[in-house]
Parts: C-alpha cells; structure tokens; sequence
C-alpha cells in the first residue's frame, strides 16, 4: 500500500514504534528505520509527491523546537533546488 502521511510522521519516531503487537504488520521492530539513522546523517524519501527529510538530530534542515524532520513538495524542490532533486528523477529506458 501507499505511504500515508501518518506514516511519514511514524517514521520520524524512533524507537516509538505503534506496531508492535500488530504481528501482520511489517516493520514492526522499526529495524529499517533505525538502520538508515545508523547510516545516514539525514535520510530522505521520496513519497507522495514530496521529498521528506528525516533529520534526527535536528542539525540539517528541521526547524528549531519542530519535528526531527522537514519536507518539501517535487515542484518546490526542483525550482528552488534542483541539485537535491536530481538523484531522484528517473529516466525512462527506451
């Protein structure tokens, strides 16, 4: 399924996990999330027209006394920075 916006906010939770006990449920343990804070400073998704920055130790680009995280819409990013876009944009194979 789709990512929700609820979703993106969970993941900025570490170690908070809500799933647990929903044993249906993958990443429950929160395993995925926690590697990518363990090998990255500030790890970005790309999800729901938007590119999502999950920045836990709020020295990137969160805002001071706001959550660990900041995102900003694809037609924002490409017009105002078109450098943090490119890695993303996908060319289509002819």
């Amino acid at each position: 399924r789709a990512l929700s916006e609820v979703d993106i906010v969970r993941m900025q939770r570490v170690g908070q996990s809500e799933k647990r006990l929903d044993f249906k449920s993958s990443g429950r343990f929160g395993v995925g999330m926690n590697v990518m804070y363990r090998y990255c400073d500030c790890p970005q998704l790309l999800a729901n027209n938007r590119l999502h920055f999950f920045d836990l130790t709020r020295r990137f680009v969160a805002k001071p006394g706001k959550s660990r995280g900041r995102q900003f819409t694809k037609v924002r990013l490409q017009e105002n920075f078109p450098d943090s876009y490119l890695p993303f944009q996908v060319k289509q194979i002819a």
